[in-house]
């Protein structure tokens, strides 16, 4: 934005960035000073600068600094766990948070709430429940914080003090927008019971393009809950329009990227053996096909614990291709990542899965990050004992699943979800990748149809219980009553028995549909 030809927004990055120096700058005569405690203070300030300025590798080596001088100052170690996560250096991120969580006294609300993120980003989210409480106990005013804490009650399926939290956030802020997309998925909603009111008005009360966004998808939902379709189709619509646009995505990229992963792995990893000796699960596929359904039926197994969506894969690929590149996953990585022994991508993913603490004792967990369907080749040849199970759901269904779901933070990898065409074409390219992993590996990799669970659960579960080499346990059949934390969109979903109410949803936006649907036809596919 820009007033007489001043741009407003380059004027606070340079008064930030002058306010970071001036800040630096004092503090650097005491870099090195005989009081420890003054030497401490002034490399977490420098770090702390450093790290606001998105110079992370820099700001670890004084934040480092910092945590040495003073070992029992938790927010120096709580920063440091933060810039370490930041660079996916997750076992040294871990040390660092379990240090300052041993420091922890009297600590501040805002090093709580870092903490609290740390922990929940390396999947200890019971850990991390208790601190976003301690947080906003202390602080109850900042959204931020009860945004976290209102998240893992969600994730732990505590759903009425999810709602408490939710609402408290909207008195503070009447147009947070996660807040009402968060509340509206919590469930199914009535003529009687609903917030299309409160939304409506939400709406024009900012300004902000992600808010409106997120309340278009709130209002999208409401409206679907109470079959109000056209209304519900013309808010995602509006919506995903104003994402797609900004982001200028091709969906050829991905296409691109699926095929050389085929490339690499015929060319370069066929020929490859590993003899590591762990197996663990991957339940893979497209977002919204019944991926963590899957888990928790199998992580309801006695044997078995979930890990969650690991980041564990892509990163031990890009340790493995010695690219420099920010992007975990782009074509010069995957491209390089081929020249890799493939023994060291299978040790490197179990050395850093394995930091994960509810699985760090586990004979067998499971990872059911969606996207891993890419990796297969990876995956299957570097861990020779791993199963994968690859979700398939009615191509319709899923491209509609997939467009009326926002993913966190407009995530980069679901780009291809703000538009109907490019989310069939996504589908075309899964089915072909996917098939070719079935071909190339018919006994450890699964492809199984979310409709066939739903309509004959004992016998599915019968089915993935043998792929996974698991013997028969009836609890599988109630995953729903577990009370482990579920990271991911389906956290409410999952907790209730099986239901069918989701397969042929899409036949209510069968007009605005038509053109995938014909899409798919021309291609051949059976909707």
């Amino acid at each position: 934005m820009s007033i007489v030809g001043v741009n407003v927004e380059n004027v606070s990055k340079r008064l930030k960035t002058q306010r970071l120096k001036a800040l630096s700058d004092a503090a650097r005569p005491n870099l090195s000073h005989e009081d420890d405690a003054l030497a401490a203070n002034a490399n977490f300030t420098i770090g702390q600068c450093l790290l606001e300025q998105g110079k992370v590798g820099q700001a670890v080596e004084y934040l480092k600094t910092a945590a040495l001088k003073a070992r029992q100052n938790a927010q120096y170690l709580c920063l440091l766990a933060k810039a370490e996560l930041m660079l996916r250096n997750d076992a040294q991120a871990q040390k660092a948070a379990q240090s300052a969580l041993d420091a922890c006294t009297d600590t501040d609300a805002h090093t709580l709430n870092i903490l609290g993120y740390v922990f929940s980003r390396l999947g200890n989210h019971q850990t991390a429940l208790g601190l976003f409480e301690c947080a906003v106990s202390l602080a109850p005013n900042i959204i931020e914080f009860r945004d976290n804490l209102v998240r893992t009650y969600v994730f732990f399926g505590r759903k009425e003090e999810a709602i408490i939290q939710f609402e408290a956030i909207l008195k503070l802020n009447p147009a947070h927008g996660k807040a009402h997309l968060g509340m509206a998925e919590l469930k199914t909603w009535t003529k009687e019971s609903n917030h299309i009111p409160r939304l409506t008005k939400a709406l024009t009360q900012t300004k902000s393009k992600i808010e409106q966004i997120r309340i278009r998808f709130a209002l999208a939902k409401e409206c679907e809950d109470l079959n109000r379709s056209n209304d519900a189709f013309d808010h995602l619509y509006a919506a995903n329009k104003d994402f797609f646009v900004s982001a200028k995505f091709d969906i050829q990229n991905d296409l691109q990227l699926m095929q050389s992963f085929q490339d690499i792995y015929t060319d370069q990893l066929k020929q490859q053996q590993s003899s590591i000796e762990e197996g663990p699960l991957f339940v893979v596929g497209i977002p919204r096909t019944g991926t963590t359904l899957v888990d928790r039926i199998l992580t309801a197994h006695p044997r078995v614990d979930g890990a969650g969506e690991l980041q564990s894969m892509p990163l031990a690929v890009k340790q493995a291709s010695k690219t420099h590149s920010k992007i975990v996953l782009d074509l010069e990585t995957i491209q390089k990542a081929g020249n890799a022994f493939i023994e060291d991508v299978g040790r490197a993913y179990i050395e850093n899965a394995r930091l994960y603490s509810h699985v760090q004792n586990s004979s067998v967990f499971t990872d059911k990050l969606p996207l891993n369907f890419l990796y297969a080749g990876f995956i299957l040849k570097a861990l020779p004992r791993a199963k994968m199970v690859c979700l398939r759901r009615n191509p319709m269904d899923t491209v509609w699943s997939n467009y009326k779901h926002l993913f966190a933070g407009g995530a980069r990898y679901h780009t291809y979800s703000y538009d109907l065409m490019s989310i069939a074409k996504f589908y075309l390219g899964y089915l072909k990748i996917t098939q070719f992993w079935q071909q190339e590996f018919p006994d450890r990799f699964l492809i199984v149809d979310y409709e066939n669970i739903v309509a004959d659960q004992k016998a599915q579960t019968s089915k993935l219980l043998s792929h996974c080499g698991l013997n028969w346990e009836e609890g599988c059949l109630d995953f729903h009553t577990s009370t482990k934390a579920v990271a991911t969109p389906s956290a409410s979903q999952v907790r209730q028995p099986l239901y069918n109410n989701s397969i042929g949803k899409w036949k209510r936006y069968a007009d605005q549909l038509e053109p995938v649907r014909a899409f798919f036809e021309e291609k051949g596919v059976d909707v």
